[in-house]
């Protein structure tokens, strides 16, 4: 089983080097994204939304409660702004 795993890994990375173009149009995409979704999500906490931020602030987990946060954010604008990029680009 690993080594059918290890065998499409190295299938994957073989592929991203023959296309350096397309990943690079991927990464800048997602970390578009993942800037976005994270400053909505400071701009979400610092407007004090539900009172989730007052909330988090004075939980003594704060740390992993950002951590959460943050990162839902940054995987879901990430994932949507490649999906939209994908979607919306010509047929070059």
């Amino acid at each position: 089983m690993s080594a059918v795993i290890i065998r499409s890994t190295i299938a994957c990375l073989d592929q991203a080097r023959r296309h350096p173009k397309l990943v690079r149009f991927l990464a800048v995409h997602a970390v578009f994204g993942v800037i976005v979704g994270c400053g909505l999500g400071a701009l979400l906490l610092t407007v004090d939304v539900a009172g989730l931020g007052s909330l988090m602030v004075d939980s003594d987990m704060w740390l992993i409660a950002g951590l959460l946060y943050f990162s839902g954010f940054a995987v879901t604008f990430g994932g949507a702004m490649m999906c939209t990029a994908v979607l919306l680009q010509s047929e070059n």
